[in-house]
């Protein structure tokens, strides 16, 4: 997936998704939404405060507003992530887009997680952007409930140079 872009699908249960920045410049922007239930979606805010945890990593769990786990993150080499920017206008521009395609509006584009840029809190409460852990960093999530998934590798709010470079986007069955 191109800088700029956006994709978006629908996952059954039991599919494993890995994304991987091939270049190291990639920022991905995740939102879900239950497939059944799209009223239910991934709340930033309850998949950090539920595991007291604002960064995320391995075992870390993907929260809805109704406390379901919609995925968990199960394997990560980047460690550079965010739960607490959200996306650049041109972002949920993209955003929009993908959700349109699931019947969905603007009312339905929450704060998303963003995956490859980092931001992490200084002593001081301000966010620093940590910036990309490097090319070929990758990110698998196994999602738990069938999901609407929709990405946008769009700029991080806070990146001073938002030159983007592709996403690699795979899904498949994983072994139960």
């Amino acid at each position: 997936m191109p800088g700029g872009r956006y994709t978006s699908k629908v996952l059954d249960r039991g599919t494993r998704l890995r994304l991987t920045d091939i270049d190291g410049r990639a920022c991905a922007h995740l939102l879900l939404w239950r497939a059944d239930a799209p009223w239910e979606r991934l709340n930033t805010a309850d998949t950090v405060k539920v595991p007291w945890q604002a960064y995320l990593g391995a075992g870390h769990p993907l929260l809805s507003d109704q406390g379901r786990v919609l995925a968990t993150v199960v394997a990560d080499s980047s460690g550079h992530h965010d739960t607490l920017c959200g996306m650049t206008p041109a972002g949920r521009a993209a955003m929009l887009l993908g959700v349109h395609k699931h019947g969905m509006d603007i009312r339905d584009v929450a704060p998303s997680v963003s995956l490859f840029q980092g931001v992490r809190v200084a002593a001081d409460g301000a966010l620093e952007f940590t910036g990309t852990a490097g090319p070929g960093t990758a990110v698998d999530l196994l999602i738990h409930l069938p999901v609407v998934v929709v990405l946008t590798n769009t700029a991080h709010p806070l990146d001073p140079d938002p030159a983007l470079t592709a996403l690699d986007v795979l899904a498949w069955r994983a072994d139960d």
